[in-house]
């Protein structure tokens, strides 16, 4: 069955890096601040992600500010991700939070406050007219000479940015079709 797909051909921040088996193309947001990377490996998903170190990420980013006409060709999809964090917290040395100590007098005045489970949740959809600054539209399937052809159509590596700063990391593995 397929995977309900956008369109579009238009200039977008674009790389190829041989020589760490990645090609990306980089998604304005409709405000500016943010962007979307999405990096699709030449070989094994698996392979790339075990490679994704900060300096890794960060030759990416710089890479993708070349900018270049490309047509991309992206499913639609929405994903969502949670864990609860409490361990996690508490290994990290955030222990206090969790008992009679707490101090949450800037939150509640309330008294004793404590926290006794942390939840965190994500949600993430891509489609027309919310991602992209401009909406994804159906392209002719042939190709220009100098168009580089981005078809993402195997699993892939997901970076949302606000700036230079990392907000989301993320590998979609499959899309299922509802």
């Amino acid at each position: 069955m397929a995977v309900p797909t956008m369109s579009q051909t238009a200039t977008f921040g674009y790389a190829c890096i041989e020589e760490l088996g990645v090609r990306a193309v980089d998604l304005p947001f409709s405000c500016d601040a943010y962007s979307a990377t999405i990096m699709l490996p030449t070989g094994k998903l698996e392979d790339l992600c075990v490679n994704l170190t900060p300096e890794v990420l960060e030759r990416v980013f710089e890479a993708v500010k070349e900018r270049q006409k490309v047509r991309l060709e992206l499913p639609r999809f929405s994903a969502t991700f949670e864990a609860e964090l409490s361990d996690v917290l508490q290994k990290l040395g955030i222990r206090e939070a969790f008992t009679d100590e707490a101090n949450f007098r800037t939150v509640t005045t309330a008294t004793p406050v404590s926290l006794t489970w942390v939840l965190h949740k994500v949600q993430l959809g891509v489609h027309e007219g919310v991602t992209p600054t401009v909406p994804l539209q159906e392209a002719p399937t042939t190709t220009a000479p100098d168009v580089v052809e981005f078809l993402v159509n195997k699993p892939f590596v997901m970076c949302v940015r606000k700036g230079d700063v990392l907000v989301l990391l993320a590998s979609i593995q499959r899309v299922h079709v509802p």
